[in-house]
């Protein structure tokens, strides 16, 4: 069961990265009727920095 509900966890912040990233892009889009092109950098350095972080392990500082 705790496995379910680390699940659920990991999705609702998958979901709010998603919605964040997206609200971003609708903001942008609503405001100056064009279309920014820089969002889709901007996703794939933050997909490869989410992938390098995992792969290496987070660590806060010098303990």
């Amino acid at each position: 069961m705790l496995y379910f509900f680390q699940q659920v966890l990991n999705g609702l912040h998958s979901g709010a990265l998603y919605a964040l990233l997206a609200f971003g892009y609708v903001l942008t889009n609503g405001i100056l009727h064009r279309t920014n092109l820089a969002y889709g950098a901007l996703f794939a350095f933050c997909g490869q920095t989410m992938i390098l972080t995992a792969a290496f392990g987070y660590q806060r500082g010098v303990e």
